[in-house]
């Protein structure tokens, strides 16, 4: 009789077309292929109204904020990658919801981090310390300032 082990983890990225998050999937493709494991891209989309009254406005407002997602990602996945072909999936919520419930079928988590220039981005924290105490995985957090390479900030 013999046993089936599961197909690794892949080591997850999330990207919304930002430089941050380009450089995060720059980083995660090279950290990804380096030790063989396979990549998956992650991009979140909210809606960005509330719910209408019109029949039918709703839906077609969340398939646009959908599509323009995609569109911003696949493009920011062509420049780092020069194509597409890679394992994208969007999900719908908040981006700290859909990575902490990713994390779950990661090796490791991927994010790009900016500084905290405003007085509400300090106060609210990077996406990394929002997710590093609930993701079941490794979070590492990439600079995009930064030729180092970024450190785990989370087991």
């Amino acid at each position: 009789m013999s046993v089936e082990t599961p197909p690794p983890k892949p080591v997850v990225v999330a990207i919304d077309g930002s430089d941050e998050s380009v450089a995060a999937l720059a980083w995660a493709a090279g950290r990804a292929a380096g030790a063989g494991e396979r990549l998956r891209v992650v991009t979140s989309y909210q809606h960005p109204f509330p719910p209408t009254e019109v029949a039918g406005e709703y839906w077609r407002e969340l398939l646009a904020a959908k599509r323009s997602a995609r569109l911003r990602a696949e493009a920011a996945i062509a420049d780092v990658l020069g194509h597409t072909d890679v394992d994208h999936v969007l999900h719908l919520g908040p981006v700290e919801r859909v990575l902490v419930g990713m994390s779950r079928q990661a090796s490791l988590l991927v994010v790009g981090s900016r500084p905290s220039t405003t007085w509400w981005s300090r106060l609210r924290g990077s996406i990394a310390d929002r997710i590093k105490d609930a993701a079941v995985c490794p979070v590492v957090s990439v600079p995009i300032e930064s030729s180092v390479a970024p450190q785990p900030v989370a087991a």
